[in-house]
């Protein structure tokens, strides 16, 4: 049963990843419309898991629910800005690639302090996993990497985004691990809203800041908007069950593998995207890496 909620998971989040490719930021105009754009998808978030908690009878908040909450609100944020510079101040592939493999952080963790026990094999199969996910990027020059260089700036704001990505897996297996696991959906309805808060603040003084317009989303982003917050808000709520259902050495390179290969395929097979030679052989070896994984761990 939890094999199949990850396969469900890692489907939402390729169907997640493909409508925001497919919406492109078109109306987006600046790094406050973008903060506002995530600020209503975790208003989204908040509104479902309300709703869900309420109809569940499940709504309860104690000290330690509140300071998770508080503390996985910051690390969205945190990593939204930090993802935000990143792709703005670099080559959009390599830090698509960095971002990808912040499942490292978390497998290490698992195993250094939680005991989570790896084979050679194991080891054998991730190593072939991340030459995959380097052959699944696209290199060819495109027009958002126009003058991108690799830059210092854009190596710490790479960095700091693959911190936090790592982060908010470790965050997964120590609230699974807490005394009030059982207030996930709490946990995550205080930290949605608490984020949109957060992260409708920074759209407005991030736009002061740089002399545009009042920050907005309107029109077409504005279904966009409400789509990703259903889609990502489910699987990142089953994301967080999975995390400590399964090993960590299992789940984490299995499911952030399997949604950037999946993504690729997608874009060849629903948006037309024409593939490199590089590129195909990525999605094969990756799938039999990620099948190889499964069935060593």
């Amino acid at each position: 049963m939890n094999y199949l909620l990850m396969v469900c998971s890692v489907l939402l989040a390729v169907t997640n990843s493909s409508l925001l490719h497919k919406f492109a930021n078109k109306g987006l105009d600046n790094a406050g419309d973008l903060f506002l754009f995530n600020s209503g998808t975790q208003a989204v978030w908040s509104i479902l898991l309300l709703l869900f908690c309420t109809f569940t009878n499940t709504l309860q908040f104690d000290r330690q629910t509140v300071f998770y909450g508080f503390f996985y609100a910051a690390l969205l944020c945190l990593f939204q800005v930090f993802k935000l510079f990143a792709y703005s101040s670099g080559p959009v592939a390599v830090t698509t690639l960095v971002g990808a493999c912040a499942f490292i952080i978390t497998t290490g963790y698992t195993v250094i302090f939680e005991g989570d026990t790896v084979t050679i094999p194991y080891l054998c199969g991730v190593a072939v996993l991340l030459i995959a996910l380097f052959l699944c990027i696209d290199l060819r020059a495109k027009k958002t990497d126009s003058g991108m260089k690799i830059s210092p700036k854009w190596m710490l704001w790479c960095f700091l985004m693959f911190l936090a990505g790592g982060g908010m897996g470790i965050f997964y297996r120590i609230f699974g691990g807490s005394t009030v696991s059982h207030n996930m959906n709490s946990m995550m309805f205080f930290a949605a809203m608490l984020s949109s808060l957060m992260l409708a603040a920074m759209a407005l003084i991030t736009n002061k800041a740089t002399a545009n317009p009042r920050p907005k989303v309107c029109g077409t982003a504005v279904k966009y908007m409400l789509v990703n917050g259903v889609t990502s808000c489910i699987y990142i709520r089953l994301n967080l069950s999975l995390a400590n259902l399964l090993p960590g050495t299992l789940f984490f390179p299995v499911s952030n593998g399997a949604i950037l290969i999946l993504s690729t395929l997608t874009g060849i097979v629903f948006f037309n995207e024409k593939p490199s030679r590089r590129q195909l052989v990525g999605i094969l070896t990756g799938l039999a890496a990620i099948a190889f994984i499964g069935i060593v761990q």
